[in-house]
């Protein structure tokens, strides 16, 4: 082996790694290199190990090689494979073995490996590993995608996260779903500085609360793989949320290529016994594409078109016309005026605008990529439009102008524009006009996916996506551009396709490994971009629709986004739901349309009333000289939220807000003027005579009721987290004990930063957000040393509906406690007794029993003291439910005609914490609706359960049927359900809930899933598209009741 050479490869999903050793005492890497390879790993492999043998020519390889990619190219080369982590474990035993965790990140997967010392060797071992699953966020492509957004270069990201100095809240599971968070702040002027520290901070999140699962991270910690070495913004900001100390962070020399070191010492480590088969000439045979098992006859994706004539058919019938504007027909015409609707469509990514005459005909229309700044784009698009017009001797009149999408306030403020409307009811009535009798609209956009429901006109239910945009327009745009195919060729090439590759719905950062695989296997080009585009459809239905049965698309099927524009997506569509479906002339302005024509309507109907009536929108000369001032990071002082808004500053005086939860963080002026004070009074006492029992029932269930003391002070204070069951039975439990004569500490309430701290005990990414918030809490009593910690599993409460079939708790709550002792040890780290009695109540006679058992054996209290404290917390719990329901009474009798409906707020009691629905209330009572909620509803526990077809043995999936039931009874209740995303058990309860309503009083409810992400963007419009929905729907009843 004198001239033999230890070489190591690291075939990872985005990149190629190599790693070449000297086999004597130091084992020091002489040889190196880190290469992007595009989606072409074997074409790679075969370059960089090509370029090792010039420049090593009179040596051998003795080779391994590892990662996603590895396996079939070793075999194919006839060289070693070795597992990734065995490679990674390799390296740090031999040369940092006193790690205990490393924290690699790589293109698209992210790992934890943790470490511990075997107690016969003493030697390093792997003792634990995490890896992401099905989600890529927070990897080396998740930067990647964020920096083509920002517009910078991949290697300039980390520089700009250095000069950050504010952090703002990112999601960190999506890239996609990321952007929808970055975007709003570019455009309110957050500096891409900041913007670049906040994604590492998402990252970092993402990582520690997503991979951890409950293990500690402890240190020392050696941070691996390339966003790490070249974002070493990214290693400080790991740095400081594991709060490491200097000596506690190893970062290796080259830490990009630290597993191909592994995989080169696992030459000797594991196969010094084996003889390399591997030779030069090897190489040669990655010249021919590496092929695995290809599927049998039978198994092939059908093409597009079974023929020439069926292909020729389609593109007939779905040509998209050469459009050709207003000025563009103009011919030696006399100079003249003309009047027009001008509807703004102000999109996550995009912006367009278009104009209609008085017939509602397109006059013109402007579609162009926001770059961040929305407004610019609008401004200088309508003055580019007017410009052209003049020039051909056409004065344009502004008749009214509209506007809808993400910057539909935006533009309604600094336009002062006649009307603006969701954009949900803007894209229903432009499909209406081409397709009057339309039943299902399917709009795909840049970053989002809506889903319309139709009927007579009036949209009956909407869907939008949730967590995940895989499938939306940035889908496609990003792998035509890692594929270098211009977006426009897409669908010829998929065409082409006689065997389209099967990718699935995937998400979009994971797509790249399918990419990948089907490119070894002989795919082409043409093949992956026909699968690319069914995949738009796959993700449509599954992660957007939910339905296996699609007669209930109807027959009349609108199609409609600029993702549809691409004529494979729509075939996809086609095909998939066998249907015929109308595409319009002009898919990507269809919402823009929409709230032009809803604008013309609203100014026709002013003219009714005042036949001068004149747009309110800014004038041509007004908006040459428009101007505006962006105010990042602006703190409203009005109340304790201390919101963080965003301030835009209009040269017309006006001024746009956005971060603000009420209306009093609309007001800009200064906090001491009395006229501005009067105002925050008046603003508030408008919130007030909005009935929100939400709030109220929050505020009310930590109160103190009276009890009387029927034992002694104790002189120690019993801990309770504010979390899970708790907020159903709190006024029982802190009654009680006080009662005992204990002090009853109850944490914190909760906010982002209690949620944080407890992340790296959450033992899994996909458990709710009301559950990852335990640990928060739970450390927060310890941090204010408690002397006992109170957290029960709550195994069945009592019954409170005689007609349900049972009474248990979800499994989340009842065994949710005991994973909180195993993972933040209040006992044995901090030494705080803490007392989880199961309890698993039948009767009251079980209840009073078990609590008695609890009491005498971890209390050391007497029977007789114990039932007298159950008695007073039974009290306290009656008046809690007295004074609800009572409060709820009087907002239902308060419902007449002069008020239009009221929403009960339905889901679990814990959906109450503000943190966790997001101040979900806010939304409707700053629109003027009254929010009940579902566990303070008189009567709640009497309602008689018929028509309920599921299972009701779970107490808060009770009251959740009952209160639709009681609101198919009364039509000025409509329901709004909260659900946890991830809960698999809300899912079928809001299946049923849906099912319930519409078939036993055409309503449907509003169905809110609801994570850590708190942009109150998405949850406005689907609040806004119910409540639009809500009172048309209304409008109509009233029309034809006429």
């Amino acid at each position: 082996m004198d001239n033999t050479l230890l070489v190591g490869i690291d075939v990872g999903s985005t990149t190629v790694k190599i790693a070449i050793i000297e086999p004597n005492s130091t084992d020091k890497v002489i040889y190196h290199r880190y290469i992007r390879h595009n989606a072409s790993q074997v074409e790679t492999v075969y370059d960089i190990l090509n370029s090792a043998h010039d420049h090593y020519p009179n040596h051998n390889f003795r080779i391994a090689i590892c990662g996603s990619g590895g396996i079939e190219i070793a075999r194919t080369l006839g060289v070693f494979f070795v597992q990734e982590v065995v490679a990674n474990s390799i390296v740090i035993k031999r040369k940092y073995p006193d790690v205990k965790t490393a924290i690699e990140l790589g293109g698209q997967d992210a790992k934890l490996i943790f470490f511990t010392k075997e107690e016969s060797t003493g030697q390093t071992i792997v003792s634990d590993m995490r890896m992401n699953g099905s989600c890529a966020g927070g990897t080396g492509a998740f930067i990647d995608q964020i920096a083509d957004l920002l517009k910078v270069q991949p290697e300039e990201f980390g520089q700009y996260a250095l000069n950050g100095k504010r952090t703002y809240d990112i999601s960190g599971r999506c890239g996609v779903f990321a952007k929808t968070d970055i975007q709003p702040l570019l455009n309110q002027g957050v500096s891409k500085d900041d913007i670049a520290l906040s994604v590492f901070h998402a990252i970092a999140k993402q990582t520690i609360g997503g991979l951890a699962q409950g293990m500690e991270i402890k240190g020392p910690v050696i941070f691996e793989g390339g966003p790490l070495t070249f974002n070493k913004a990214l290693i400080e900001v790991f740095i400081e949320r594991l709060s490491l100390t200097p000596e506690m962070v190893i970062v290796p020399d080259h830490p990009e290529v630290l597993v191909a070191y592994g995989a080169a010492l696992a030459t000797i480590d594991m196969f010094s016994d084996r003889e390399s088969l591997y030779k030069k000439g090897n190489l040669e045979a990655l010249k021919n594409p590496i092929r695995a098992i290809t599927p049998k006859d039978g198994q092939l994706n059908n093409s597009f078109f079974k023929s020439e004539e069926e292909f020729n058919e389609f593109k007939t019938q779905y040509a998209l016309p050469t459009f050709r504007s207003y000025a563009d027909n103009l011919f030696d015409s006399p100079p003249h005026e003309l009047g027009i609707y001008i509807g703004i469509d102000a999109g996550s990514t995009t912006s367009k605008f278009v104009f209609l005459d008085e017939g509602g005909n397109l006059v013109d229309k402007y579609y162009r990529n926001n770059d961040g700044e929305p407004i610019d784009v609008v401004k200088r698009g309508l003055l580019d439009l007017r410009k052209k017009y003049e020039s051909r001797g056409v004065a344009l009149k502004v008749l009214g102008a509209g506007s809808t999408g993400y910057g539909e306030m935006l533009f309604a403020n600094a336009f002062n524009v006649d009307y603006h409307t969701v954009e949900t009811v803007a894209h229903t009535k432009a499909a209406v006009k081409i397709c009057p009798d339309v039943s299902f609209i399917l709009d795909v956009g840049g970053q989002d996916m809506k889903a319309i429901f139709v009927h007579n006109g009036i949209p009956t239910n909407f869907l939008l996506n949730e967590a995940c945009s895989a499938g939306c327009g940035s889908f496609l745009e990003n792998y035509s551009k890692s594929l270098k195919i211009p977006i426009a060729e897409m669908a010829d090439l998929a065409f082409s396709s006689k065997e389209p590759s099967k990718l699935g719905s995937r998400c979009t950062v994971f797509m790249n490994s399918s990419i990948i695989t089907e490119q070894k296997n002989g795919k082409s080009i043409n093949d992956i971009m026909g699968g690319l585009c069914r995949s738009v459809v796959e993700n449509a239905l599954t992660k957007v629709l939910r339905i296996s049965n699609l007669a209930i698309l109807g027959d009349n099927i609108v199609v409609q986004g600029g993702t549809f524009k691409n004529d494979a997506v729509l075939r996809a569509f086609q095909q998939k739901t066998g249907k015929v479906i109308v595409r319009p002339d002009h898919p990507g302005e269809m919402g823009a349309i929409g709230v032009a024509l809803l604008t013309k309507e609203k100014v026709e109907e002013e003219k009714e009333k005042d036949i001068s009536y004149q747009s309110k929108f800014i004038t041509w000369e007004e908006l040459e000289n428009f101007q505006y001032e962006k105010m990042p990071a602006s703190i409203c002082t009005f109340c304790s939220n201390n919101c963080n808004r965003s301030i835009v500053k209009f040269s017309n005086n006006a001024h746009h807000v956005t971060g603000n939860r009420c209306e009093k963080g609309e007001i800009i002026e200064d906090p001491k003027s009395p006229e501005v004070k009067a105002k925050v009074r008046a603003i508030a006492q408008k919130i007030k005579s909005i009935p929100d029992m939400v709030v109220y029932r929050e505020k009310l269930l930590f109160s103190d009721f009276e009890y009387v003391q029927v034992d002694t002070d104790k002189n120690q204070t019993i801990g309770i987290p504010r979390v899970l069951e708790f907020y159903n039975s709190m006024p029982f439990w802190k009654t009680f004990f006080r009662s005992l004569g204990y002090n009853v500490y109850i944490s914190t309430s909760t906010s982002y930063k209690l949620f944080e701290s407890g992340l790296g005990s959450v033992s899994s990414d996909t458990v709710c957000l009301p559950a990852k918030v335990v640990h928060g809490h739970v450390l927060d009593l310890i941090a204010n040393k408690v002397d006992r910690i109170f957290n029960p599993m709550i195994l069945k409460v009592l019954k409170t509906n005689k007609s349900s079939e049972n009474s248990w708790m979800c499994p989340v709550i009842q065994g949710y406690s005991e994973i909180v002792r195993k993972n933040d040890e209040p006992e044995t780290k901090h030494g705080i007794p803490y007392d989880n009695p199961p309890f698993q109540w039948e009767s009251v006679k079980s209840r009073d029993n078990q609590i008695v058992k609890y009491g005498i054996e971890k209390l050391g209290l007497k029977e007789k003291i114990i039932r007298k404290a159950i008695s007073n917390a039974d009290r306290a719990t009656q008046m809690f439910q007295n004074e609800l329901e009572n409060k709820s009474q009087d907002v239902l009798d308060s419902l007449d005609d002069s008020t239009d409906f009221a929403v009960i707020l339905v889901g679990r009691p814990y959906h109450d914490d503000h943190f966790i629905n997001h101040d979900l209330s806010t939304h409707f009572t700053r629109l003027g609706i009254p929010v009940l909620e579902v566990n303070a509803l008189p009567g709640i526990d009497k309602v008689e359960l018929k028509g309920v077809r599921v299972d009701t043995n779970n107490e808060f999936h009770t009251r959740v049927f009952s209160a639709a039931l009681m609101a198919l009874k009364n039509p000025k209740l409509e329901i709004v359900q909260v659900v946890s995303f991830g809960c698999g058990h809300d899912a079928i309860i809001s299946d049923e809930l849906e099912r319930l309503l519409k078939e036993n009083g055409n309503k449907m409810p509003l169905v809110l899933k609801l994570d850590e992400g708190d942009n109150r963007g998405p949850i406005g419009i689907r609040v806004k598209s119910f409540i639009e929905t809500i009172q048309n729907k209304r409008k109509r009843k009233e029309v034809n009741a006429k």
